[in-house]
């Protein structure tokens, strides 16, 4: 739980993506449920990880 508030970069972005998955059903008329499973399941891997993790995402994505 220490990293929920200490991490703030991923929690940030573990909540957008929560937020983006639930409103991805009610914008659409008829919503990809896989699509909404995805986000919101990132979303909470976000928020439980450490800031690290962004920068190992930023690390891996320089060398491809």
């Amino acid at each position: 739980m220490k990293n929920i508030y200490k991490s703030w970069k991923t929690t940030l972005l573990g909540i957008i993506l929560i937020g983006v998955g639930i409103g991805y059903v009610f914008v659409n008329a008829s919503p990809d449920y896989i699509l909404m499973s995805i986000l919101i399941g990132a979303g909470i891997g976000f928020v439980f990880s450490p800031d690290s993790v962004i920068d190992l995402l930023k690390k891996k994505s320089k060398e491809v």
